[in-house]
């Protein structure tokens, strides 16, 4: 796959890969397995939870989803609310400098829909908008590979 101008297509997967999670892992494997088969032509990274994981363990670059490394702990000093809350601002510009390199961002089946997951409001559900948003904004498709999906019942959410 290639574009008009005879460049390769640029690829990003964007998710809690390498985090520990073999749901998460396998999604991505099954994803980057048919994109070597069907377009080995195309160029793959990833804005994900555990950069250095996916980087050794699938052989493409990665970089950190969240600038702040203390996001999914929860804030109680006044530091570290004040450098999360800076940490979600940060993230506005780097995910939006990441999706605008890509032609197309596929975030892999990981069930980042579903609401039975202990998720908040402001970590990935709010990464996921900022990437949709982002992408609406930029042109670049996402495309979200059979995530699942459940009834969502917290507004914020």
């Amino acid at each position: 796959m290639t574009i008009a101008n005879g460049a390769p297509v640029r690829v990003g997967v964007f998710g809690l890969l390498g985090s520990g999670n073999l749901g998460n892992d396998g999604s991505l494997e099954a994803v980057l397995g048919y994109l070597r088969l069907e377009h080995p032509e195309v160029v793959v990274d990833a804005l994900c939870g555990g950069p250095e994981v996916v980087t050794a363990r699938y052989g493409i670059p990665a970089t950190r989803m969240h600038w702040y490394r203390g996001e999914y702990r929860t804030a109680s000093r006044a530091g570290s609310i004040a450098a999360k809350a800076l940490g979600k601002l940060v993230d506005v510009v780097r995910t939006a400098a990441w999706v605008r390199r890509h032609d197309v961002v596929i975030v892999p089946g990981m069930g980042v829909l579903e609401a039975t997951l202990p998720l908040r409001p402001w970590g990935f559900p709010y990464a996921l908008f900022l990437l949709c948003a982002t992408g609406r904004l930029f042109g670049t498709r996402v495309a979200l590979v059979g995530v699942g999906a459940a009834a969502i019942g917290n507004r914020p959410t």
